[in-house]
């Protein structure tokens, strides 16, 4: 599964390709957080101007974000039927997903989501844990 935007599907199709019985979908709930006509401003510029990104006019509402995104996952994991799953995303939405689902990354500032990174998540019957956060290629982690 992957968000729909092109560097997403780019990687998801790498992936695919290396494994005969994995398809790319695209699915939406995996999209970056939409921020409208301030698409293009560095987050701090916003901050400075409207005290917090979320109060900035125009910007997808962090809840509908939050549920947008978990609600893409939740969706792959039921579809999954305990399967492995593989969902290319983005860091705020890795992000997102991470501090609503598992519970020891829900009060942290900000989870950290490298260019490149991976996480692997476990869900039994509907309880999260992360096995793996923000690991890159090379660096030894294995799910």
């Amino acid at each position: 599964m992957a968000s729909p935007l092109s560097r997403a599907v780019d990687t998801a199709a790498a992936v695919a390709s290396r494994h005969q019985h994995l398809r790319v979908e695209v699915d939406a709930g995996l999209s970056d957080r939409d921020w409208g006509t301030w698409a293009g401003h560095p987050e701090t510029e916003l901050v400075e101007r409207f005290g917090r990104l979320d109060d900035a006019p125009g910007i997808e509402d962090a809840e509908t974000f939050r549920h947008r995104t978990v609600g893409a996952i939740e969706r792959l994991a039921e579809r999954a039927e305990h399967r492995a799953v593989l969902a290319v995303a983005h860091d705020a939405v890795n992000g997102a997903i991470l501090a609503s689902l598992i519970a020891e990354l829900a009060t942290a500032p900000r989870i950290e989501q490298h260019t490149g990174c991976w996480n692997h998540l476990l869900n039994d019957d509907h309880r999260w844990s992360a096995e793996v956060v923000n690991a890159l290629p090379g660096d030894g982690r294995r799910p």
